[in-house]
């Protein structure tokens, strides 16, 4: 009998032990078996004009377009040039409709489906045999959905045909007549992203409405009478994962799961890495045949698709492969995609993530953060470490966790320390030793047009209160547009400012009790009471260079770019480094850890977002914008107008400016300071405390802070 794929994933995905001298076992897999991707044949040569969703029924695969259902047979492999069309609304007079707007298939591969007009209101739910005979056709008198996803329309056990429209659910018996109708109003989430209907292998239905911030999960039941109970299950704790067919699940943490919706427990299914697949939002997965199943994933986030057949597999028959480990608490996108993409040009090595139980949005990190220090301790931790989370860098580098990759790239040959800014590798070396190389990073700079900026000599605070004592009429930062809080100017604004003034590093004192910082505080607070002013410096935050191609042709060419205040007069940036991986000084595996880490830096950015730190990448983004390859387009007037290219001497004073910026992070010492800073100065923002009271309470807790750290 055919099953399901969840049915079979119970029992399967296995454990590859994958071991070096002194370390504990790894184990790849669920029992014994992983499921191996294997590539459909033809899948890319598919051209059909608006398909949707995939399902498996009776050994055959099923496939949607806007106008047609397409049925291949599921043999040792799926070749889509035998794909044959079952169902057209173009090809019979039998078939009424203008598009498609859903169906599903039973086991005796009978097709249901939906059709609509397109100037006229309600559809029609047909059911159709193996060969496309039309058995039934019921009209409804309801408001469709433009959506032809498969999980519009779902099965009971009883033959009878279940349809989700915009605020009903409809029940059609066994025999094509009305078998009832539900309201959906108060069931559905208000402002719903996604309404569908989903079945499991013991033919219950449930039908779930998802908005951004939750998720209310219903089981179908009453027969004719239609009612739905809450499963609250599937509604609180599983309110994070993505929901597919049978009840299968994903979350962030790179597993596979099998819900219960009466216990709502989770059964391991499989991880994605193990079968080399990656698995976001756009990944669909449909129940196949007993040993495997069609996943169709959205690796880089275009528009193309990839389809794979999973093939379940002893984990015995895999070829031999060294275990690399990265420690992510937080794995980006584009990092989970490089680990596949990894996985699968490699023949020695197979990556993976671990992220020691991290949920970043339920629980918190900080049991995550512990238990990777204790295996870092212990000498069984990762051969590979994501810096990008928190303060990692700082926290792991200066504790002498990490390899210096100086040695690695001089050794390597084909990565140089000349291909990358020399401010992003000083920035990032502690005592001459690179920890890692940020692959991009976006920056919050300050930009005007005022001559009275350029005639600026040193950057310091004290210097600029003079320019703004020349405009009274105007404030120096914008206080519009969400950067009018307290807590951006004591953070970003004037956080590289005080550091420096008020502390004395060397002899391990602070100053915030003095007159200075309580004049800087009543300053800030008369720059954030002047909402009404114009200012002299905005604040952008660049990602590209179609931000700078904007604002010149917001302001003009004449405008000039700027950063923040010092105490030294060398104004600072604030800038934030992504996708940064170090090699443990404590790993079994630093080859491997290179062969990632090296292939992770030559993939470029995909599908990060920034400035990419390789030159070569870099030059080629300014060249993008001067030549126009990348448009841009802005609003004037209410009327969407394409803006001209970068001129060269533009783009090349961006790119300038970009190799001089100071990225050195902030220590994790500082970073606390300024989250002192930034939190008691609340009380003076907000009138419950003077200056002096507040300058005493930071100078305190600063001043113990830094003793503690001396």
């Amino acid at each position: 009998m055919w099953k399901k794929l969840w049915r079979i994933l119970g029992i399967l995905a296995g454990v590859m032990l994958l071991t070096a001298c002194g370390e504990p076992e790894r184990q790849m897999g669920v029992d014994g078996y992983v499921y191996v991707p294997k590539a459909v044949r033809n899948y890319d040569k598919l051209d059909i004009q608006g398909i949707r969703s995939f399902c498996c029924a009776g050994g055959a695969l099923y496939f949607g377009g806007r106008t047609e259902i397409y049925r291949i047979p599921v043999e040792e492999e799926i070749d889509f040039e035998k794909a044959e069309i079952i169902v057209s609304l173009n090809s019979t007079g039998d078939l009424e409709g203008d598009y498609i707007l859903g169906y599903t298939v039973d086991e005796e591969q009978n097709i249901y489906f939906c059709t609509q007009f397109y100037n006229n209101p309600g559809f029609l739910v047909y059911k159709c045999s193996e060969d496309g005979n039309v058995i039934y056709r019921a009209p409804i008198d309801g408001t469709a959905v433009q959506n032809n996803r498969r999980d519009r329309i779902a099965l009971d056990g009883e033959g009878a045909a279940y349809v989700l429209s915009a605020d009903s659910l409809y029940r059609i018996d066994a025999e094509g007549e009305n078998g009832g109708k539900l309201s959906l109003d108060g069931y559905l989430m208000q402002g719903a992203e996604r309404n569908y209907l989903l079945k499991t292998d013991d033919n219950r239905l449930f039908l779930f409405s998802e908005a951004i911030l939750g998720r209310k999960a219903y089981e179908v039941t009453g027969g004719a009478s239609l009612e739905l109970k809450p499963v609250q299950q599937l509604t609180e704790e599983m309110s994070s994962f993505r929901i597919y067919d049978g009840l299968l699940a994903a979350d962030d943490d790179g597993w596979l799961y099998r819900l219960d919706a009466d216990t709502g427990t989770k059964e391991k299914v499989l991880r994605w890495e193990d079968s080399n697949l990656y698995n976001d939002e756009k990944c669909d997965i449909v129940p196949a045949a007993e040993d495997s199943g069609f996943v169709v994933e959205q690796v880089d986030g275009a528009s193309g698709t990839e389809g794979m057949l999973m093939v379940r597999t002893p984990v015995e028959e895999l070829p031999e492969r060294e275990l690399i480990v990265l420690a992510s608490i937080s794995p980006s996108r584009d990092l989970k995609a490089a680990v596949v993409e990894f996985n699968r040009s490699s023949e020695k090595y197979h990556a993976t993530i671990e992220n020691y139980g991290a949920k970043v949005y339920e629980n918190g990190t900080d049991a995550a953060v512990a238990r990777l220090d204790v295996s870092l301790t212990e000498g069984n931790g990762p051969d590979l470490l994501d810096l990008s989370f928190q303060d990692f860098f700082n926290k792991y580098s200066e504790k002498g966790t990490l390899e210096d990759l100086y040695g690695y790239m001089e050794k390597d040959g084909d990565i140089s320390k000349e291909d990358y800014l020399t401010n992003v590798l000083e920035a990032y070396s502690i005592d001459g030793k690179l920890s890692c190389i940020p692959q991009s990073f976006t920056a919050f700079l300050t930009y005007g047009t005022d001559a009275g900026l350029s005639d600026v000599g040193d950057w310091t605070m004290e210097g600029l209160m003079e320019l703004a004592e020349k405009y009274p009429d105007r404030n120096l930062f914008p206080i519009e547009g969400g950067y009018g809080k307290p807590w951006i100017f004591m953070d970003r604004i004037y956080g590289a400012y005080y550091l420096e003034k008020y502390i004395d590093w060397e002899k391990g004192e602070c100053s915030f009790d003095s007159e200075g910082f309580c004049r800087l505080l009543q300053w800030i607070d008369d720059q954030l009471s002047g909402r009404d002013k114009e200012c002299l410096l905005e604040i952008g935050h660049f990602y590209s260079f179609s931000v700078w191609q904007e604002i010149l042709a917001t302001e003009g060419d004449e405008t000039g770019l700027y950063g923040f205040p010092t105490a030294n007069g060398r104004m600072r940036h604030y800038v934030m480094a992504e996708d940064m991986v170090g090699i443990c000084a404590g790993s079994g595996h630093k080859e491997g850890a290179w062969e990632f880490l090296r292939f992770y830096l030559q993939r470029g950015n995909g599908g990060t977002f920034g400035f990419p730190t390789r030159i070569d990448r870099l030059k080629e983004m300014e060249d993008e914008a001067v030549e126009g390859a990348l448009k841009s387009y802005m609003t004037i007037n209410g009327r969407t107008v394409e803006i001209a290219p970068l001129k060269r001497e533009s783009a090349h004073a961006l790119y300038e400016f970009l190799e001089e910026i100071d990225f050195t992070p902030r220590s994790g010492l500082e970073n606390t300071i300024v989250s002192i800073v930034t939190e008691e100065s609340e009380a003076f923002f907000s009138g419950s405390k003077t200056a002096e009271e507040t300058a005493k309470i930071i100078q305190n807790r600063v001043q113990l802070l830094i003793q503690e750290n001396k």
